[in-house]
């Protein structure tokens, strides 16, 4: 699964940074939890990624999250986790 938070200007005003440093400890946890639990599971990957103008200057879409390309506008962390919870197999560890 690939989880990218934009870190353009508008984006981090809105709190994007706070959202990926949520999403990389987050991530961590489950890998580290399914490591000790041995199941197989798929990576998770969280990036910051460059502005890609999906708001359209439209600051109340910001932040903006992609979610294997799918586009969250206003995103936080509720809105994250029910489409991570949507797409994500997490076999028992949640």
């Amino acid at each position: 699964m690939k989880i990218e938070i934009c870190v353009g200007s508008a984006c981090t005003m809105m709190s994007a940074m706070n959202i990926l440093d949520y999403f990389e400890d987050w991530a961590e946890e489950i890998g580290k939890k399914a490591i000790e639990e041995e199941i197989d599971l798929e990576e998770i990957e969280v990036t910051p990624v460059k502005c890609r103008r999906d708001c359209s200057g439209n600051y109340d879409a910001s932040p903006v999250v992609y979610i294997n390309d799918k586009v969250i506008e206003n995103a936080n962390k509720d809105k994250i986790m029910e489409e991570i919870f949507k797409v994500f197999d997490f076999k028992g560890l949640m």
